[in-house]
């Protein structure tokens, strides 16, 4: 944790230990247990880039769900977690937007686009 601290303050790069996965316990060939220790680096350029991510997807949810932010809100702690990316949140939206469009070929279409969206995308295990 000083380290974090350390390198937060004053490095042009840092890494967090509080993420999920940061510390694993694993056994060796032997059978005896050992720790590790993920490190994902973290760079201005990469937060940069992750942020500008974020962004073009709290678009797409305003332009094709009519998302509000009250219903942005409820999702933020998915489009705030560093451990979920980009990309598996988008390809999860285009899963929801796909669904959607199917349901309107049956006898039970979708009727409320924005509230299934937001359900779906709240239902989901984001971490597995």
């Amino acid at each position: 944790m000083p380290a974090q601290a350390d390198l937060f303050e004053k490095a042009d790069c840092w890494f967090n230990c509080d993420v999920d996965g940061f510390k694993t316990m694993e056994r060796n060939s032997e059978g005896q247990k050992e720790l590790y220790l993920n490190f994902k680096i973290i760079t201005p350029e990469f937060k940069e880039t992750m942020l500008k991510q974020r962004a073009s997807i709290v678009n797409l949810l305003s332009v094709h769900f009519a998302f509000k932010d009250s219903d942005l809100q409820k999702l933020a702690h998915i489009l705030d977690n560093e451990n979920i990316s980009s990309d598996v949140i988008i390809m999860k939206i285009l899963k929801v937007s796909e669904r959607i469009e199917e349901s309107y070929k049956s006898s039970q279409p979708v009727k409320d686009k924005k509230a299934y969206a937001l359900q779906s995308l709240l239902s989901n295990d984001w971490l597995k």
